[in-house]
Protein backbone atom coordinates (compact mmCIF):
# COMPACT_ATOMS: atom_id res chain seq x y z
CA UNK A 1 0.00 0.00 0.00
CA UNK A 2 2.79 2.43 0.93
CA UNK A 3 4.55 1.68 -2.35
CA UNK A 4 1.39 2.45 -4.34
CA UNK A 5 0.93 5.73 -2.46
CA UNK A 6 4.55 6.68 -3.08
CA UNK A 7 4.24 5.92 -6.79
CA UNK A 8 0.98 7.86 -6.92
CA UNK A 9 2.58 10.92 -5.34
CA UNK A 10 5.52 10.69 -7.73
CA UNK A 11 3.14 10.48 -10.69
CA UNK A 12 1.19 13.51 -9.43
CA UNK A 13 4.37 15.57 -9.00
CA UNK A 14 5.34 14.68 -12.56
CA UNK A 15 1.94 15.75 -13.89
CA UNK A 16 2.11 19.05 -12.00
CA UNK A 17 5.61 19.69 -13.32
CA UNK A 18 4.51 19.00 -16.89
CA UNK A 19 1.48 21.27 -16.49
CA UNK A 20 3.70 24.09 -15.21
CA UNK A 21 6.17 23.47 -18.03
CA UNK A 22 3.40 23.68 -20.63
CA UNK A 23 2.13 26.89 -19.03
CA UNK A 24 5.65 28.33 -19.08
CA UNK A 25 6.12 27.48 -22.77
CA UNK A 26 2.77 29.04 -23.67
CA UNK A 27 3.50 32.17 -21.64
CA UNK A 28 0.77 31.62 -19.04
CA UNK A 29 2.80 30.73 -15.96
CA UNK A 30 3.68 34.26 -14.85
CA UNK A 31 0.14 35.47 -15.60
CA UNK A 32 -1.66 33.15 -13.16
CA UNK A 33 -3.42 34.91 -10.31
CA UNK A 34 -5.24 33.99 -7.13
CA UNK A 35 -6.12 37.58 -6.26
CA UNK A 36 -9.44 38.19 -4.51
CA UNK A 37 -11.65 41.26 -4.55
CA UNK A 38 -11.08 43.32 -1.40
CA UNK A 39 -13.58 42.93 1.43
CA UNK A 40 -14.13 46.69 1.50
CA UNK A 41 -14.73 47.02 -2.24
CA UNK A 42 -18.32 46.98 -3.41
CA UNK A 43 -19.11 45.39 -6.76
CA UNK A 44 -22.71 46.59 -6.80
CA UNK A 45 -21.81 49.12 -9.49
CA UNK A 46 -19.87 46.62 -11.61
CA UNK A 47 -21.27 45.51 -14.97
CA UNK A 48 -22.58 42.05 -15.79
CA UNK A 49 -20.69 40.44 -18.68
CA UNK A 50 -22.31 37.01 -18.53
CA UNK A 51 -24.09 34.60 -16.23
CA UNK A 52 -24.96 30.92 -16.27
CA UNK A 53 -26.93 28.51 -14.11
CA UNK A 54 -27.00 24.71 -13.98
CA UNK A 55 -29.74 22.78 -12.22
CA UNK A 56 -28.44 20.18 -9.78
CA UNK A 57 -30.22 16.90 -10.44
CA UNK A 58 -30.92 14.85 -7.34
CA UNK A 59 -29.69 11.42 -8.45
CA UNK A 60 -31.79 8.81 -6.65
CA UNK A 61 -29.21 6.10 -7.30
CA UNK A 62 -26.64 8.09 -5.29
CA UNK A 63 -28.77 8.20 -2.14
CA UNK A 64 -27.28 10.22 0.72
CA UNK A 65 -24.13 10.88 -1.32
CA UNK A 66 -26.17 13.63 -2.99
CA UNK A 67 -25.68 15.72 0.16
CA UNK A 68 -21.91 15.24 -0.03
CA UNK A 69 -21.66 16.18 -3.70
CA UNK A 70 -23.72 19.34 -3.12
CA UNK A 71 -21.54 20.18 -0.12
CA UNK A 72 -18.45 19.83 -2.33
CA UNK A 73 -19.99 22.04 -5.03
CA UNK A 74 -20.79 24.70 -2.44
CA UNK A 75 -17.30 24.60 -0.92
CA UNK A 76 -15.72 24.85 -4.36
CA UNK A 77 -17.98 27.76 -5.32
CA UNK A 78 -17.07 29.60 -2.12
CA UNK A 79 -13.38 29.15 -2.94
CA UNK A 80 -13.76 30.49 -6.48
CA UNK A 81 -16.15 33.30 -5.54
CA UNK A 82 -14.56 36.74 -5.53
CA UNK A 83 -11.57 35.85 -7.71
CA UNK A 84 -10.30 39.01 -9.42
CA UNK A 85 -8.56 38.99 -12.80
CA UNK A 86 -6.85 42.08 -14.09
CA UNK A 87 -6.46 42.53 -17.86
CA UNK A 88 -4.19 39.86 -19.33
CA UNK A 89 -4.19 37.67 -16.21
CA UNK A 90 -4.88 33.94 -16.46
CA UNK A 91 -7.27 31.91 -14.31
CA UNK A 92 -6.37 28.29 -13.53
CA UNK A 93 -8.84 26.19 -11.58
CA UNK A 94 -5.92 24.13 -10.30
CA UNK A 95 -4.28 27.25 -8.89
CA UNK A 96 -7.52 28.34 -7.17
CA UNK A 97 -9.09 25.08 -5.98
CA UNK A 98 -5.96 22.99 -5.70
CA UNK A 99 -6.42 19.42 -4.57
CA UNK A 100 -9.72 18.55 -2.91
CA UNK A 101 -8.79 17.06 0.46
CA UNK A 102 -10.52 16.11 3.70
CA UNK A 103 -8.37 18.73 5.44
CA UNK A 104 -10.00 21.42 3.28
CA UNK A 105 -13.45 20.17 4.24
CA UNK A 106 -14.32 18.13 1.15
CA UNK A 107 -16.36 14.94 1.45
CA UNK A 108 -16.58 11.74 -0.58
CA UNK A 109 -18.56 12.35 -3.75
CA UNK A 110 -19.20 10.62 -7.07
CA UNK A 111 -16.89 10.72 -10.06
CA UNK A 112 -17.44 8.91 -13.33
CA UNK A 113 -14.75 6.90 -15.09
CA UNK A 114 -15.26 4.68 -18.12
CA UNK A 115 -19.02 4.81 -17.67
CA UNK A 116 -18.95 3.70 -14.04
CA UNK A 117 -19.53 5.58 -10.79
CA UNK A 118 -16.76 5.63 -8.19
CA UNK A 119 -16.27 7.83 -5.15
CA UNK A 120 -13.45 10.13 -4.20
CA UNK A 121 -12.85 13.17 -2.03
CA UNK A 122 -14.25 16.24 -3.78
CA UNK A 123 -16.58 14.40 -6.15
CA UNK A 124 -19.08 16.83 -7.63
CA UNK A 125 -16.70 19.67 -8.44
CA UNK A 126 -17.22 19.16 -12.17
CA UNK A 127 -20.43 21.18 -11.88
CA UNK A 128 -18.32 24.08 -10.57
CA UNK A 129 -15.94 23.85 -13.50
CA UNK A 130 -18.83 23.41 -15.96
CA UNK A 131 -20.86 26.41 -14.78
CA UNK A 132 -17.71 28.54 -14.75
CA UNK A 133 -16.78 27.41 -18.27
CA UNK A 134 -20.19 28.35 -19.62
CA UNK A 135 -20.09 31.79 -17.99
CA UNK A 136 -16.63 32.30 -19.51
CA UNK A 137 -17.85 31.00 -22.88
CA UNK A 138 -20.72 33.49 -23.02
CA UNK A 139 -18.49 36.24 -21.63
CA UNK A 140 -16.29 35.92 -24.73
CA UNK A 141 -13.20 35.45 -22.57
CA UNK A 142 -10.21 33.63 -24.05
CA UNK A 143 -10.44 29.91 -23.23
CA UNK A 144 -6.99 28.37 -23.00
CA UNK A 145 -7.63 24.86 -21.71
CA UNK A 146 -10.76 22.78 -21.17
CA UNK A 147 -11.59 19.06 -21.04
CA UNK A 148 -14.90 17.29 -21.50
CA UNK A 149 -15.92 14.14 -19.65
CA UNK A 150 -14.81 10.93 -21.32
CA UNK A 151 -18.36 9.56 -21.75
CA UNK A 152 -21.91 10.85 -22.07
CA UNK A 153 -22.95 8.90 -18.98
CA UNK A 154 -26.39 10.43 -18.43
CA UNK A 155 -27.49 10.67 -22.06
CA UNK A 156 -30.55 12.88 -22.50
CA UNK A 157 -30.51 13.50 -18.74
CA UNK A 158 -27.06 15.16 -18.92
CA UNK A 159 -26.65 18.34 -16.83
CA UNK A 160 -25.39 20.46 -19.76
CA UNK A 161 -25.33 19.98 -23.50
CA UNK A 162 -22.58 18.04 -25.23
CA UNK A 163 -19.44 20.13 -25.56
CA UNK A 164 -20.46 22.35 -22.67
CA UNK A 165 -19.26 20.24 -19.73
CA UNK A 166 -15.84 20.88 -18.22
CA UNK A 167 -14.26 18.26 -16.01
CA UNK A 168 -11.67 18.99 -13.31
CA UNK A 169 -9.07 16.48 -12.13
CA UNK A 170 -6.26 17.88 -10.01
CA UNK A 171 -2.94 17.55 -11.81
CA UNK A 172 -4.54 16.10 -14.93
CA UNK A 173 -7.43 18.15 -16.30
CA UNK A 174 -7.67 21.88 -15.69
CA UNK A 175 -9.82 24.80 -16.78
CA UNK A 176 -7.78 27.83 -17.82
CA UNK A 177 -8.90 31.11 -19.35
CA UNK A 178 -7.56 34.63 -19.79
CA UNK A 179 -9.07 38.03 -19.15
CA UNK A 180 -8.76 39.39 -22.67
CA UNK A 181 -10.74 42.56 -21.88
CA UNK A 182 -9.39 45.98 -20.93
CA UNK A 183 -11.14 45.90 -17.56
CA UNK A 184 -10.76 44.13 -14.23
CA UNK A 185 -13.23 41.26 -13.95
CA UNK A 186 -14.48 39.33 -10.93
CA UNK A 187 -16.08 35.89 -10.67
CA UNK A 188 -19.18 35.48 -8.53
CA UNK A 189 -20.29 31.92 -7.86
CA UNK A 190 -22.65 30.19 -5.46
CA UNK A 191 -24.92 27.21 -4.85
CA UNK A 192 -28.58 27.27 -3.87
CA UNK A 193 -29.00 24.18 -1.72
CA UNK A 194 -32.73 24.84 -1.36
CA UNK A 195 -33.58 25.27 -5.04
CA UNK A 196 -30.79 22.95 -6.24
CA UNK A 197 -28.80 24.96 -8.73
CA UNK A 198 -25.27 26.33 -9.10
CA UNK A 199 -24.71 29.75 -10.66
CA UNK A 200 -21.84 31.89 -11.91
CA UNK A 201 -21.59 35.54 -12.95
CA UNK A 202 -18.71 37.38 -14.61
CA UNK A 203 -18.64 41.08 -13.71
CA UNK A 204 -16.44 43.88 -15.06
CA UNK A 205 -15.35 47.11 -13.40
CA UNK A 206 -15.80 49.01 -16.68
CA UNK A 207 -18.48 48.46 -19.29
CA UNK A 208 -17.59 45.55 -21.58
CA UNK A 209 -19.88 44.87 -24.53
CA UNK A 210 -20.12 41.20 -25.48
CA UNK A 211 -22.51 39.65 -27.96
CA UNK A 212 -21.82 36.04 -28.79
CA UNK A 213 -23.49 33.13 -30.51
CA UNK A 214 -22.64 29.58 -29.42
CA UNK A 215 -23.26 26.69 -31.79
CA UNK A 216 -22.86 22.95 -31.32
CA UNK A 217 -22.74 20.42 -34.14
CA UNK A 218 -22.68 16.65 -33.82
CA UNK A 219 -20.11 15.35 -36.27
CA UNK A 220 -20.44 11.62 -35.62
CA UNK A 221 -22.45 9.18 -33.56
CA UNK A 222 -20.13 6.56 -32.06
CA UNK A 223 -21.11 2.98 -31.23
CA UNK A 224 -19.10 0.28 -29.44
CA UNK A 225 -17.78 -2.62 -31.44
CA UNK A 226 -20.23 -5.51 -31.77
CA UNK A 227 -23.08 -3.36 -30.48
CA UNK A 228 -25.84 -5.82 -31.39
CA UNK A 229 -27.80 -7.42 -28.53
CA UNK A 230 -25.94 -5.49 -25.81
CA UNK A 231 -26.93 -2.52 -23.69
CA UNK A 232 -24.69 0.45 -24.31
CA UNK A 233 -24.44 4.23 -24.18
CA UNK A 234 -23.66 6.03 -27.41
CA UNK A 235 -20.58 8.12 -27.91
CA UNK A 236 -20.30 11.35 -29.85
CA UNK A 237 -17.90 13.51 -31.76
CA UNK A 238 -19.01 17.12 -31.42
CA UNK A 239 -17.67 20.57 -32.20
CA UNK A 240 -18.55 23.72 -30.27
CA UNK A 241 -18.05 27.12 -31.88
CA UNK A 242 -18.41 30.59 -30.40
CA UNK A 243 -18.87 33.61 -32.62
CA UNK A 244 -18.42 37.19 -31.49
CA UNK A 245 -21.09 39.29 -33.13
CA UNK A 246 -19.70 42.48 -34.67
CA UNK A 247 -21.27 45.37 -36.56
CA UNK A 248 -20.03 43.96 -39.86
CA UNK A 249 -20.52 40.26 -39.20
CA UNK A 250 -19.24 37.51 -36.93
CA UNK A 251 -15.79 36.37 -35.83
CA UNK A 252 -14.96 32.89 -34.57
CA UNK A 253 -13.46 33.26 -31.07
CA UNK A 254 -13.59 29.67 -29.80
CA UNK A 255 -13.72 26.28 -31.47
CA UNK A 256 -13.19 22.87 -29.92
CA UNK A 257 -13.78 19.38 -31.22
CA UNK A 258 -14.40 16.75 -28.52
CA UNK A 259 -15.08 13.03 -28.30
CA UNK A 260 -17.30 11.16 -25.85
CA UNK A 261 -16.48 7.47 -25.97
CA UNK A 262 -19.26 4.87 -26.23
CA UNK A 263 -19.34 2.20 -23.57
CA UNK A 264 -21.12 -1.04 -22.78
CA UNK A 265 -23.14 -0.86 -19.58
CA UNK A 266 -21.76 -2.95 -16.76
CA UNK A 267 -18.30 -3.20 -18.33
CA UNK A 268 -15.53 -0.77 -17.38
Amino acid sequence: MFGKQKNGMKFLRTRLFLDNLKSFIKGWLLKFTNMKIGNQESISEWHLISEYKIDINWREELGEVNHSRIHNMSLGADTINGTLLKPGKVFSLRKILGEATIQKGYAQGPVFRNGKTTYTTGGGLCLDSSVLFNAVLYGNLKILEKYNHSTDLWGEDRFVDLGRDATYVYGRKDLKFQNNTNSDIVINMGVSKEDLYIWCKILSRDQVVTKVRVEKNILNELLPEDSENIEFVKGWEVITNRYSQLDDGEMLTYSKKEIYKPFVKGIS
